[in-house]
């Protein structure tokens, strides 16, 4: 498995990446450690946002020797307060900085120590501030706390690697299932000593969503289109799954909308795949 002290590394890199300040690191420490102090270097120095990052939750599955786990890591930031703003000022750009991390999903490949490949996705929770206080070490301060949820797929492929255009737009599912039904010709043939064999002659093929509906759009504009004015017409479809992609000809199939209180609008649509002209030969 992929250790704490690994995870908070790259946690620590990303931070100050999107901090974007040369001269300010995060340095959160697994479960304890000491405060960090800036450091000087001739004229140049170094500030360090300190912070904890402990496991709150694990779970592990081993499935045909394969692992596959879940881990919650809650991540507490002394944020430092600048006397010399005031303080939603002095604490923003830390925390928007927190807000980008946590609001954007990540996977990567990483190896452990003994060699095994894992899948490790993660996501995080927004930031909550705590009651303002002063430490020793630390001075004036408002602590965030966070939560980031990792996944761990022993080589497995992320379903960030699973994409698909419609019109040459990028679709942002909740949920997508392309499936494939071969169309077989069963019957006895001459050599299988009177045993019935089925022969494949064709593929059925169809994908399955479950989209938001987005005011720009043009699956939903289609969508609308289809389901209140029936609108027929054949699209353009590309499919991507681990580096492997392919382009369809389709046209909706089963569809159907929920619209709930004040949420948003959600989409449940198939596709399916249809010959390039058979619109135009039924007209």
């Amino acid at each position: 498995m992929i250790d704490l002290a690994v995870l908070v590394e790259g946690l620590n890199e990303d931070l100050t990446r999107l901090f974007g300040k040369s001269n300010i690191e995060f340095d959160i420490k697994e479960d304890t450690g000491d405060y960090t102090r800036a450091k000087r270097e001739y004229n140049e120095i170094t500030y360090y946002i300190n912070g904890i990052a402990s496991i709150t939750d694990s779970s592990l599955t081993i499935i045909n020797g394969l692992y596959v786990a879940q881990q919650t890591v809650g991540v507490t930031i002394a944020l430092p307060i600048d006397h010399d703003q005031q303080i939603e000022a002095s604490i923003e750009p830390f925390r928007v900085a927190i807000s980008k991390f946590t609001q954007t999903p990540s996977a990567k490949a990483m190896t452990d120590e003994s060699g095994k490949t894992f899948l490790v996705t993660s996501y995080g929770t927004q930031p909550i501030a705590g009651d303002r206080a002063q430490q020793t070490e630390v001075g004036d301060f408002l602590p965030y706390s966070f939560s980031v949820f990792y996944s761990f797929i022993q080589n497995g492929i992320s379903s960030l690697n699973a994409t698909m255009t419609f019109e040459g737009e990028a679709v942002p599912f909740t949920e997508m299932s392309p499936s494939i039904t071969p169309i077989m010709d069963a019957g006895v043939m001459s050599d299988t000593n009177g045993g019935a064999v089925n022969v494949p002659t064709g593929e059925a093929f169809q994908i399955t969503l479950s989209v938001p509906a987005l005011t720009t759009n043009k699956l939903t504009e289609e969508f609308a289109q289809f389901i209140i004015n029936k609108k027929r017409a054949i699209y353009d479809v590309s499919l991507t799954f681990d580096n492997v992609t392919n382009d369809y000809k389709m046209i909706f199939g089963q569809c159907n909308y929920t619209a709930r209180g004040i949420e948003g609008v959600g989409l449940s649509i198939t596709l399916v795949e249809a010959m390039p002209n058979a619109i135009a030969e039924e007209e």
